[in-house]
């Protein structure tokens, strides 16, 4: 959405999440997507800036950020999200920090983490009735 109008339209937006970080303005928290920040006038001054282009089709986890100064200087990084064998361990780590963050907020930290473990346990269950008796609470 390239001029979000509400908090849930900027979590849709790539331009405003982008600025959201360079505010510093932690992107994980549902709680960072509230109207009042779209109206901001120093938040609109930074999303306003942000270009956003496609990407290479073939490279579909891969981003790159370029930044130019006002002084003139150019600041570029390039980041591939995908997950090598390797990397599983700590991809699955965020992965779990970010459910923790969002579902706490929706359900309790303590309920979301019992869904957690639920779902990570899912390979050695019997039957479904913990995790779904938990989603349906």
């Amino acid at each position: 959405i390239h001029d979000p109008a509400t908090g849930l339209e900027a979590k849709f937006s790539l331009r405003a999440t982008a600025a959201m970080a360079l505010l510093g303005i932690d992107t994980s928290g549902l709680s960072s997507y509230r109207d009042e920040l779209v109206r901001d006038p120093e938040f609109r001054a930074v999303r306003d800036r942000v270009r956003v282009r496609g990407g290479d089709p073939g490279r579909p986890t891969w981003a790159r950020v370029a930044l130019r100064l006002r002084d003139g200087r150019s600041e570029s990084l390039e980041h591939d999200a995908g997950v090598p064998a390797e990397d599983l361990e700590r991809q699955g780590q965020k992965l779990r920090t970010k459910f923790d963050a969002l579902a706490g907020e929706a359900v309790g930290a303590e309920r979301a983490r019992r869904i957690a473990d639920a779902i990570a346990g899912l390979d050695g269950a019997t039957s479904l009735d913990e995790p779904l008796g938990l989603l349906a609470a």
